[in-house]
């Protein structure tokens, strides 16, 4: 599953897939998590954005992170709203702190150029900070970002190629197999 997943991602059709993977993680990440935030999933999956904004931007104020990291991708995919990478990050960005992986891993993504930008566009791209917090997730059994990680290292995304870098994220993709 996990190599579908990453050859998936792979594919270019990370919003699509990482909008179904933070629905399943509100829908199944804990009963009294779901009830807090359901109606504003039901508003962001039926296309009623703004009640969905407003009912997420008022849980995220309350550090709710998966809030928080739905608005991110809200705004880094400027659905229902512009897109703004200034504002994906910071919404990324507090998600990240609390230690949501998939925030983590999509706030590495937008710092490499990958999520969240126009093409032809570059925001403030910064492969340092994408590596620190791509491997923040990795290392938090993210296994999308544990994949990524092999690829990264193996093409030199980050600036140089590490095949031995690539090799250990490879053993411990195999390792939640």
């Amino acid at each position: 599953m996990t190599l579908f997943l990453t050859i998936y991602f792979l594919g270019h059709r990370v919003p699509t897939l990482l909008l179904m993977l933070m629905l399943s993680m509100l829908l199944f990440g804990g009963q009294a998590r779901a009830e807090s935030i359901d109606n504003a999933v039901a508003a962001l999956d039926s296309g009623q954005y703004l009640a969905a904004r407003e009912g997420l931007e008022a849980l995220a104020k309350r550090g709710n992170s998966d809030a928080q990291t739905l608005l991110g991708i809200m705004y880094s995919e400027g659905r229902g709203i512009t897109r703004d990478i200034h504002q994906a990050r910071q919404w990324l960005s507090r998600a990240a702190h609390q230690g949501s992986d998939d925030a983590q891993f999509l706030l590495g993504l937008s710092y490499l150029g990958g999520y969240g930008q126009a093409r032809g566009k570059s925001g403030q791209n910064d492969p340092t900070k994408a590596r620190i917090w791509l491997r923040r997730s990795a290392h938090n059994g993210n296994a999308l970002a544990q994949g990524f990680l092999v690829s990264a290292y193996k093409n030199g995304w980050f600036g140089s190629k590490d095949q031995q870098r690539a090799s250990y994220w490879q053993g411990r993709l195999r390792d939640v197999n």
